[in-house]
């Protein structure tokens, strides 16, 4: 009797084993992978992306229209002499994203009715058996790619807009011609009126003539000479004087005008397999040239601005490890996920580095399944890691 009862103890131990078992198995989907006839569903793990911001000030030298007469006239040194455009990288910037991965895409065939299941809409895996859903927040990558364009002072338009205003001046000719008249012959006077650009020279003198009543007018409410005795409206004339001065110095001086020019760029590392330790990538990322500014990578002119991209091989043993282990286990399989490799983002030109950036690569890193017997999971849809798990 207590044979027959302890048989059927063990009978009913190994029915409740078994359908505690896992309802599910996880398949790589791959071109040589054999489909199966039960249902289930599908899912991704992600791979990361930089978005790369290079801003670029565009220095434009105008030379004003008088320069030549600067130093005779005004004694001004150190002008512009000649129009000129230069360009400088002023900064580099380095986002992480992420997006799907083709390659690591999985199918779960699954008989179990009470597997809860949370994927959002780019088919990554955010939750199974979750204790509580809880929002997961994604990133949006949606960018518009485009040239911005700031300028930083002077405004093109109305450039030297002076220099226009006393640019004509009226010629009045004088002309005779002899008329025959009953008298006899009469001269008659014709006068000639003609608008007519002013010698250059000539302008140049108008222009310093008017600076120096600008300064002895600045000079005089500075002086207490005007009869303005508010302090403020003293302030905003002898200002507003000063800046009028300024404007018209620039028709000898010239103007520098900066634009800050904004470029975006995206950049997709790849994992060398063949690598044994760490995975490099090192390619250009577009041309550059002081004088033309950023180039197409196909562009004669400039020179490389080069990305490079490597692993740190924090994972080699892991990875050694986690081989040997698949290859004791050739059943079913848990849910994939990913353990990213710290890594190193390097962007430099003529051998300077102009960004370094650190950061995490999920498809550098290996790629693990949990056990069959894991009961919740909760994914960090950003790098395809797990947050968390409960085996039991």
């Amino acid at each position: 009797m207590n044979k027959i009862r302890f048989g059927f103890y063990m009978l009913m131990v190994v029915v409740v084993m078994t359908s505690c078992l896992p309802g599910y198995n996880v398949i790589r989907v791959t071109k040589d992978a054999k489909p199966t006839k039960k249902a289930g569903f599908y899912y991704m793990l992600p791979q990361t992306y930089f978005k790369i911001t290079v801003k670029v000030v565009q220095k434009e030298n105008i030379k004003g229209p008088y320069s030549e007469y600067a130093a005779k006239y005004l004694g001004l040194k150190n002008i512009i002499t000649e129009n000129a455009t230069s360009y400088q990288i002023a900064d580099v910037e380095i986002i992480s994203y992420s997006e799907p991965d083709t390659s690591q895409f999985y199918f779960v065939e699954t008989n179990c009715k009470k597997l809860g299941v949370d994927i959002d809409y780019r088919g990554y895996l955010k939750a199974i058996n979750p204790k509580r859903i809880k929002k997961i927040e994604t990133e949006q990558n949606y960018y518009k790619d485009n040239v911005k364009d700031t300028k930083d002072n002077g405004d093109i338009p109305e450039l030297f807009k002076n220099f226009v205003e006393l640019n004509m001046y009226e010629k009045v000719d004088t002309m005779y011609r002899d008329v025959e008249g009953d008298t006899g012959i009469v001269r008659e006077t014709i006068l000639k009126k003609t608008i007519v650009e002013k010698p250059t020279e000539q302008k140049a003198k108008e222009m310093v003539d008017f600076i120096n009543k600008l300064k002895e007018t600045r000079f005089s409410y500075l002086n207490g000479d005007q009869d303005v005795k508010d302090k403020s409206t003293l302030e905003f004339i002898y200002n507003e004087l000063d800046k009028q001065e300024n404007d018209y110095l620039k028709l000898f001086s010239g103007i520098t005008v900066k634009h800050t020019l904004t470029y975006t760029f995206y950049y997709l590392p790849q994992k060398d397999t063949s690598a044994k330790v760490t995975t490099v990538n090192n390619a250009p990322l577009f041309k550059f040239s002081a004088s033309k500014g950023v180039l197409d990578l196909y562009s004669k002119e400039g020179d490389y601005v080069n990305i490079n991209v490597s692993s740190k091989g924090c994972l080699y043993n892991t990875n050694i490890y986690n081989k040997q282990k698949e290859s004791l286990n050739k059943g079913k399989h848990g849910f994939a996920y990913r353990i990213p490799e710290f890594s190193e983002v390097i962007i430099s030109y003529h051998n300077n580095i102009l960004k370094d950036y650190k950061t995490s690569i999920s498809q550098f890193g290996i790629v693990v399944n949990l056990p069959r017997s894991t009961r919740s999971i909760e994914y960090d849809t950003f790098s395809g890691s797990v947050e968390k798990l409960r085996l039991h």
